[in-house]
């Protein structure tokens, strides 16, 4: 007799700034993922959150869904400009919660089951990610106008020059987006650096030395490159993605983000977000815009 799908454990973290957006991702995550356990990790003041959380354990009572504030003593740093505090709290959960949880995003939506992608096995690694192949793009690109520009004397672009770093001092090739990040704390925690890979004020500093923008997502990829198992695009999809990333991906790759947009299985809204009004007018978004939508007005009528 097969087994049941085993149900997937999921964690947010973040601020005020994306309630409103993680409140209809994890409605998605409820609806379709298989789930057994939910968690929202804050930090700042919520306003009526709690209330609003409520009601999603109402409408599903078979899943235990959990709402915790960070202590704020333990974000005893200062963020390097434009990033919060909350870009980097994700290195927190990796110290607060035991054995293997899937960390999302606020601006995902997730289309299926969820027990596929937490049964994959990681190969005796610590974390399971998709890489990120408009990265790659944005690497090269950020290369070639930070020469241009001073070829041309002109002032640089500071995230042009943040793309030309990252490209500088990471293997792009083996870069993942973090925002749909499958963890297992055991195997981590046996790390000989768990403390110093998991310290924000370590990850913090580093992304200041080298004015990064990706917060914590740079840094995992920068010091735990050799704990990542890559999984499929299907589990992260980066919505609206640049075309020219193409000429940066193997067949393979290309082969597997077409599959992905055949069938995802969770889009992330990464760049421009759903709720902005310019999606409408620009073919490449309208579509999974429309996604978006119908679950915030899904979970509005609750």
């Amino acid at each position: 007799m097969p087994k049941p799908p085993v149900a997937a454990r999921i964690c947010y973290s973040f601020d005020a700034g994306f309630a409103d957006c993680t409140l209809v991702s994890a409605y998605s995550t409820l609806k379709n993922g298989n789930v057994s356990e939910l968690r929202f990790y804050t930090l700042g003041e919520m306003g009526d959150f709690g209330a609003r959380v409520a009601k999603l354990r109402a409408a599903f009572p078979d899943c235990k869904i959990l709402l915790e504030a960070l202590p704020e003593e333990l974000f005893n740093f200062t963020p390097p400009a434009p990033l919060t505090a909350a870009t980097f709290a994700r290195l927190l959960l990796l110290r607060i919660l035991r054995g293997k949880w899937l960390y999302l995003d606020g601006d995902t939506l997730v289309l299926s089951s969820l027990s596929p992608l937490f049964e994959q096995p990681l190969g005796g690694k610590a974390f399971g990610g998709v890489l990120d192949y408009s990265l790659r793009r944005a690497t090269a690109r950020g290369k070639w106008r930070r020469l241009r520009r001073k070829l041309l004397r002109r002032r640089a672009v500071w995230h042009h020059e943040s793309d030309a770093r990252r490209g500088e001092l990471m293997d792009m090739d083996r870069y993942i987006n973090t925002g749909v990040l499958l963890f297992d704390t055991e195997i981590f925690r046996t790390h000989a650096n768990f403390d110093f890979l998991t310290s924000l004020e370590a990850s913090s500093a580093f992304v200041d030395k080298h004015q990064l923008q990706y917060a914590d997502q740079d840094w995992i990829n920068y010091e735990m490159t050799d704990q990542i198992a890559y999984i499929h695009p299907r589990w992260n999809l980066i919505w609206g993605a640049d075309p020219k990333a193409r000429r940066f991906m193997t067949k393979s790759e290309l082969e597997a983000v077409a599959e992905a947009n055949a069938a995802p299985s969770i889009i992330h809204y990464a760049g421009v977000k759903p709720w902005h009004d310019c999606v409408e007018r620009n073919p490449r978004y309208a579509a999974q815009a429309a996604i978006w939508q119908n679950y915030a007005a899904e979970l509005a009528a609750l």
